[in-house]
């Protein structure tokens, strides 16, 4: 949708790429300690897009089928609000 409305605005390559690209993609594990003395292993992901306006900010969602593609698209909705509202957030996902 963004490269869409893009398309129909004049705005050079880089601003493009700038506004297109997220700046920094992580992925860790996170091992813990369950009550019951297990130790569980965990994905988390988040991407981040930019921190022009000021320091990333967002939430977290929990659950099992969450990865990195589906944070990507997440984050790039976000991105677009950003655009359109002038707020910004950031998420961070795991797979629980």
């Amino acid at each position: 949708m963004l490269l869409q409305a893009l398309q129909h605005v004049q705005i050079d390559a880089e601003l493009q790429r700038f506004l297109l690209r997220p700046q920094r993609e992580i992925h860790v594990e996170l091992v813990i300690t369950m009550d019951n003395g297990e130790v569980e292993s965990f994905n988390a992901y988040r991407v981040q897009h930019n921190n022009f306006r000021g320091p990333y900010k967002g939430g977290y969602r929990l659950a099992p089928d969450v990865d990195m593609q589906e944070m990507r698209r997440q984050d790039q909705l976000l991105q677009q609000r950003v655009l359109l509202f002038l707020g910004h957030m950031q998420p961070m996902y795991t797979d629980t």
